[in-house]
C-alpha cells in the first residue's frame, strides 16, 4: 500500500462537470491525482481543482509514458517515489 490514509475524491458544484479521482495526503500536502484511461497531457479538471485550490503538487496518471510530468498508469503502484523525485526541492 503506498498510503494508509483515507483516499478521496473532488467533484465540482455541477457534478459531472469536472473531477478529479483521488485526492491522498502527502505528509502535509494534498495532492489531486487525474486518472486518465487513455492520452491525455492535461485535463481540464485537474487544472480547475488547481487554480481553486494551489495545491503545491499535482499528478496526472495516463498511457502517456514519454513526458515527464506524467505518470504512466504502469508505473502509478510507484507513486510516492515518483512524487519526491519528481517535486524535489
Amino acid at each position: 500500500m503506498i498510503y494508509e490514509n483515507e483516499i478521496y475524491y473532488w467533484s465540482a458544484d455541477n457534478p459531472g462537470r469536472a473531477e478529479v479521482e483521488f485526492i491522498i495526503q502527502d505528509g502535509a500536502d494534498v495532492i489531486p491525482v487525474a486518472a486518465k484511461a487513455g492520452s491525455a497531457s492535461r485535463t481540464r479538471s485537474l487544472i480547475r481543482y488547481s487554480v481553486e485550490f494551489k495545491p503545491p503538487k499535482s499528478v496526472l496518471t495516463s498511457m502517456d509514458s514519454d513526458k515527464a510530468d506524467i505518470i504512466p498508469l504502469y508505473a502509478f503502484w510507484n507513486l510516492k517515489e515518483w512524487l519526491s523525485e519528481f517535486y524535489k526541492n
